[in-house]
């Protein structure tokens, strides 16, 4: 199975003393592990004053957020092929210490943010073939191609205006027969935030591309755990 060591590392632990909880350095890119980490809040409880089995409710929260990249055409003239979309930006390592002081955890994170394409570490590209990707009015999701679902890929969260989106692309007027080849970079204005589901979309017009975003929470599913259902053994003395 999966443990939160071999996928974090050493130094990943719990401390009592003062009730932190400590993720150590960690490479989190498109091209790693795609593995999220979920903590909770606590829930205070005096066993002296429960009965045997009572429920406990538990708030569960995402450490890292998850992005996906869509692209579309929309313009009345003209033609797109979409060779590559490249990330510049969401090659990260980071850590973070959760403190939990009062009712809610405090996530903390020794690097709070990224200069774009400098300390981001090596761009990651989606290729879409020799022939590329001529795009339509359905919106299209460049990871699997597929216009019904979205894949998500994760990230530390991210400051505004730390991440950069390159795009290759080829374009032509509708009555032309030959395309021309062009580059663009589009840097993002919003922060990619932790519990986010970032939905970016490339929005191809007549005479602009438009990066539009859709911000969703990144919910979780509640499963209630009955504890009288557990199995218990009772040692001999």
């Amino acid at each position: 199975g999966i443990t939160a060591s071999a996928f974090f590392g050493t130094g990943f632990g719990f401390s009592t003393t003062d009730h932190t909880l400590t993720i150590p350095a960690t490479k989190v890119s498109p091209t790693t592990a795609q593995f999220d980490f979920m903590y909770s809040d606590i829930e205070p409880r005096n066993l002296n004053d429960e009965p045997d089995y009572s429920q406990v409710n538990l708030g569960f929260y995402h450490l890292f957020t998850s992005y996906s990249i869509a692209a579309k055409n929309v313009a009345y003239y003209n033609d797109y092929i979409l060779d590559y979309v490249e990330f510049v930006g969401v090659d990260v390592t980071n850590s973070a210490t959760i403190k939990y002081v009062g009712d809610d955890p405090v996530v903390e994170y020794p690097v709070v943010e990224y200069g774009t394409g400098v300390a981001g570490g090596t761009p990651y590209r989606i290729s879409l073939g020799d022939g590329g990707l001529p795009l339509t009015e359905s919106l299209v999701d460049l990871s699997t191609r597929s216009n019904s679902e979205r894949h998500y890929m994760l990230s530390w969260p991210l400051a505004a205006r730390t991440v950069k989106i390159n795009l290759g692309y080829r374009a032509k007027e509708k009555n032309d027969e030959n395309y021309s080849v062009y580059t663009q970079s589009i840097t993002l204005n919003s922060p990619l935030a932790a519990g986010k589901k970032n939905n970016l979309s490339l929005v191809f017009q007549d005479n602009e591309i438009k990066l539009n975003y859709l911000v969703e929470p990144w919910t979780v599913n509640s499963e209630e755990i009955d504890f009288s259902d557990q199995v218990t053994v009772d040692e001999e003395d």
